[in-house]
């Protein structure tokens, strides 16, 4: 060290200030190298979606269940950034929700619409009548679209781009006249594609995606999610949704932000306090179960007023969310979830009871330290 510091001094007539610098640099480098050498970086398990007869021992472990609330209310968005259709009871799948946001609105360039996108879609009203899917909207006539999916290979096309993506099939070219006389964008054409949800490239590594810590979270490379921003399940509670109306009286006085906005799929109620859902890990709803994979942080999806198809220029309720909810640089408010369900699929019921088997702490799978604001800096 003494040798090296003499010659650094006598040959390169370097400053004292310089040397030590240059001495710290080193040294830092040769401690990062010393702590990481022979640690693996933790690698992607790629899996197969479990079998019925794991996910039957799965439904048959009850020791360590208790009862935690119902489900409230079944929310199916079939047009991704549509309104919903509320339902009493709905079949579930492997893919989640049947037809729950399978079909996505394309427009040039590949560009994916969601309502935060393009608000007018949140003027679609879906509904089923037996073998189709119904969409109306103000001055246009019925579309019809069957809900038997028929396709061949060389249909598939990827389309998509950061946060929505997914193999996908172009519905017929007339879905596509309705939604660009519709939306009545000058110079702008729309497209109505159909999502391929048992295709091998909608298991796409969704962990790596969003940056979610491996060894901190339950995902599986198995897991798909279609059009949907993340994961299958979004659940949300009614008494988290009475915190944050109160507080947002504080934050915006007269000012109501429907839980439509949310656009949760499954809404529960009874839960012991607000945002108990962040604790749930595992839970079982029938014969589901599902598994808490990460909190719901807020976008600008949640500001779109439905009732005129436009954003809101208050910015709730983000703005309310980031004051008491913050979460890496936004609001959370609900919890994502993925599931197991055996090849037969399974029905979810408005009244099921939810039946608790492991928690975790909010905001788990991230670090405490993303709900910690920056500090700002003083002048």
């Amino acid at each position: 060290f003494f040798g090296a510091w003499f010659l650094a001094k006598s040959c390169l007539n370097m400053s004292d200030y310089t040397v030590v610098t240059l001495f710290c640099v080193i040294a830092g480098v040769i401690l990062v190298f010393t702590l990481n050498r022979g640690r693996k970086p933790k690698k992607w398990v790629e899996r197969e979606y479990p079998t019925d007869e794991v996910i039957q021992k799965q439904l048959e472990d009850r020791k360590t269940e208790e009862r935690e609330g119902e489900i409230a209310k079944i929310r199916i968005y079939p047009i991704k950034g549509g309104r919903p259709v509320e339902v009493k009871e709905w079949a579930v799948t492997r893919y989640g929700l049947k037809y729950d946001r399978e079909w996505i609105v394309v427009g040039e360039n590949n560009q994916c619409y969601d309502a935060a996108k393009e608000p007018t879609l949140s003027q679609i009203i879906p509904t089923f009548h037996g073998d189709f899917l119904h969409l109306d909207a103000k001055g246009m006539e019925t579309l019809k679209i069957p809900l038997e999916f028929a396709y061949k290979q060389e249909n598939i096309e990827m389309v998509g781009d950061y946060g929505i993506q997914g193999s996908a099939v172009e519905e017929r070219e007339e879905t596509g006249h309705w939604l660009t006389k519709f939306i009545n964008k000058p110079d702008k054409k729309y497209r109505l594609f159909r999502g391929v949800l048992d295709d091998p490239r909608q298991s796409y590594k969704v962990v790596l995606k969003y940056k979610i810590p491996l060894e901190n979270s339950l995902v599986e490379s198995y897991d798909k999610q279609g059009f949907r921003n993340k994961f299958a399940f979004h659940l949300v509670s009614e008494e988290s949704y009475q915190d944050f109306r109160e507080k947002l009286a504080e934050n915006s006085p007269g000012l109501e932000v429907p839980l439509d906005n949310f656009r949760a799929s499954v809404v529960v109620k009874g839960l012991s306090k607000p945002f108990n859902e962040d604790t749930f890990e595992v839970i079982r709803v029938g014969d589901v179960i599902l598994r808490g994979i990460l909190p719901c942080t807020r976008c600008l999806n949640t500001t779109v007023d439905t009732s005129v198809g436009k954003l809101c220029d208050s910015q709730e309720p983000m703005k309310t969310l980031t004051k008491y909810r913050y979460l890496g640089g936004r609001g959370a408010f609900g919890h994502l979830f993925s599931h197991h369900v055996k090849s037969s699929g399974s029905v979810m019921k408005v009244g099921d009871p939810i039946f608790v088997r492991s928690r975790k702490e909010f905001p788990a799978p991230f670090p405490k330290s993303c709900i910690e604001r920056p500090q700002k800096k003083k002048n």
